[in-house]
């Protein structure tokens, strides 16, 4: 996702919004609120440390900021035991030794990492993430732990691009069906899985789907359509065995959905 600029729009936006929460619940809410959406447009502007930050037990290739040593446990970005929690708790459920796994939508490379150490020196992971400073820090975390043998990381939009972190220039296209073949085929790409699953032509054994609606100041950019993803597996030939949906805190973001589905 840019986190750029706002436009004129997404300002009125978010104005109109601190005004509903000021009536609504008041001003200490509102701060509250606030403070990680500042945080988060401030961040690329702080200085870097030289130490990196492990997120679920994956050192990664995220330098934290010198504030995130100062700042309450919740903006800190220092470690994160919960990042990606239930993705990445599926890839160590699901992915076995000797799998070859394709993750869309990379990004720090904590899932790429996890699916790696699943699948063993047997298997093998292709990464591709859309972001240019993503696709970097996902490379980097790879090197981190030592899998570059394992891991390949591909700067690349497949099908349709969907929310980003950063810029995609220079991204390479990927179409769906043009996706290597593998045995696991993991999908955390923030409004393209969709598209994606619509144009998917190889059969993996395995599907691991993360759904979830995207909206950006106020404008839903990708919908929250569950029963379309389920549809779309059921379709392809896939039985859900694993479904679960959480919750997602925040005023631009909706509940997602998790899905495993073996091919039948």
């Amino acid at each position: 996702m840019y986190a750029g600029v706002m436009s004129r729009g997404g300002s009125l936006a978010l104005v109109k919004r601190a005004f509903k929460v000021v009536n609504e619940e008041g001003v200490r809410r509102l701060v509250r609120k606030a403070e990680p959406i500042l945080y988060d447009r401030l961040y690329p502007h702080l200085p870097e440390t030289d130490e990196y930050g492990v997120y679920n037990g994956v050192v990664t290739g995220q330098r934290p900021r010198v504030s995130d040593y100062t700042v309450s446990e919740r903006l800190s970005r220092a470690s994160n035991p919960d990042y990606e929690r239930q993705f990445v708790a599926l890839l160590r459920t699901y992915v076995e030794v000797g799998d070859d796994v394709v993750v869309v939508g990379g990004g720090l490379g904590v899932s790429s990492v996890a699916a790696a150490r699943r699948a063993g020196e047997s298997g093998g992971v292709v990464t591709y993430e859309a972001s240019r400073s993503e696709a970097e820090r996902a490379a980097r975390t790879v090197e981190l732990n030592g899998l570059e043998d394992r891991v390949e990381v591909r700067h690349a939009i497949v099908g349709s691009r969907g929310d980003l972190r950063g810029s995609a220039d220079g991204a390479e296209i990927v179409q769906s069906d043009e996706l290597p073949a593998c045995d696991v085929l993991a999908l955390d790409c923030d409004g393209a899985e969709l598209a994606i699953l619509e144009a998917l032509t190889e059969r993996p054994s395995l599907l691991v789907v993360e759904h979830h609606g995207v909206s950006n100041e106020g404008t839903v950019e990708f919908e929250y359509r569950p029963a379309k993803v389920a549809g779309l597996l059921d379709q392809k030939g896939y039985e859900v065995v694993h479904e679960e949906t959480v919750a997602r805190k925040g005023p631009d973001r909706a509940d997602e959905t998790y899905f495993v589905a073996r091919a039948t």
